[in-house]
């Protein structure tokens, strides 16, 4: 194996291949479906080695949602979160360079699977609001969040996407609030995504997590995120509105869930 690509078996590669198709699923039409992909894919790397592997295919995937939808985007609340996002990312960047040592990397992993649970429990909460305020009184599920609300989802979301590509169901859940079509959702999600993730590149680079073999490993992966890409916009076509909105709310319970419990 040559130094561009990781030393995987062929059942490694194989996982690999199914966590690129889902993350394009997810990506392109089915919000939240990529819940699955950080537990696969830490069974093919090392958990901290594996977000740093995982981010280039989440760009590859990032950039087939955006060429799909790059015209179904809703600036607005993009502009709320951005430098929120920018103070996330940097606050995490900073964690993880402070305990990159082998000493501090009990305080990481403490960290970690501290704040997993915390993003799940505040996700669920909101959603379970939400739910109710949908089925009891519609016209209350369709009020405009707090001014608050995109600045700190924006940290947050910068934190744990950072830390742990845990930033989806916090996402998903905000835009969930802003009853936005269906090709709109995913088309903001997705620019929200393609611009964090490039920007975490050179992050997780510098603090170690990030190595040349994540952009060979990401370019062997292509076929399935196309093909997921493909899978995930025929999904999207075919899906109504009303069915894609009680859809994305199961997958963010679910994604929370696995947040609180794993």
């Amino acid at each position: 194996m040559t130094s561009l690509l990781p030393d995987l078996a062929l059942w490694q590669w194989g996982l690999a291949a199914l966590t690129a198709f889902i993350v394009a699923v997810a990506k392109c039409g089915v919000p939240g479906l990529g819940i699955l992909a950080v537990p696969l894919m830490a069974h093919v790397f090392p958990a901290r080695e594996s977000v740093g592997m995982l981010l280039p295919v989440l760009v590859v995937a990032d950039l087939f949602a955006v060429a799909e939808y790059r015209r179904d985007v809703d600036w607005t609340p993009l502009a709320r979160m951005a430098s929120w996002v920018v103070v996330g990312v940097v606050a995490a960047a900073v964690f993880l360079w402070a305990t990159a040592g082998d000493a501090d990397a009990a305080v990481a992993a403490q960290t970690k699977d501290w704040f997993r649970p915390f993003i799940g429990g505040l996700v669920m909460a909101i959603l379970l609001l939400h739910v109710r305020a949908k089925l009891k009184a519609p016209e209350d599920s369709d009020r405009e969040p707090g001014k608050l609300t995109g600045p700190i989802t924006g940290a947050l979301a910068g934190w744990a996407s950072t830390l742990a590509n845990a930033a989806g169901p916090l996402m998903s859940m905000y835009l969930a609030t802003l009853r936005m079509e269906k090709k709109t959702f995913v088309g903001t999600k997705a620019w929200f995504f393609l611009v964090l993730n490039i920007g975490k590149l050179p992050v997780l680079a510098l603090v170690g997590m990030f190595k040349i073999t994540g952009l060979g490993f990401a370019l062997c992966l292509l076929p399935a995120v196309a093909l997921g890409s493909v899978s995930g916009l025929w999904i999207l076509k075919a899906i109504p509105q009303r069915a894609f909105e009680w859809v994305v709310l199961v997958l963010i319970a679910a994604s929370a869930m696995n947040l609180l419990l794993g």
